[in-house]
């Protein structure tokens, strides 16, 4: 997939900066890991207000 493939890119580019071997899977999983958990609960924020904001227009009707 071309995402993972781009992940993997910023993966690569983080570790080179950070001065980490690029044989360190694991810091790459972790990070990855990291931006997945980051990604999935603001989405959750957002499906959340989504869901207040409607309740509240509903209520007020």
């Amino acid at each position: 997939m071309p995402s993972s493939l781009f992940m993997g890119k910023i993966v690569e580019s983080v570790s080179i900066v950070m001065g980490v071997s690029k044989n360190e899977i694991f810091m790459g999983l972790a990070f990855q890991h990291w931006l997945y958990i980051l990604l999935t609960s603001l989405h959750i924020l957002f499906v959340a207000l989504l869901i207040f904001f409607i309740k509240n227009n509903w209520n007020k009707k």
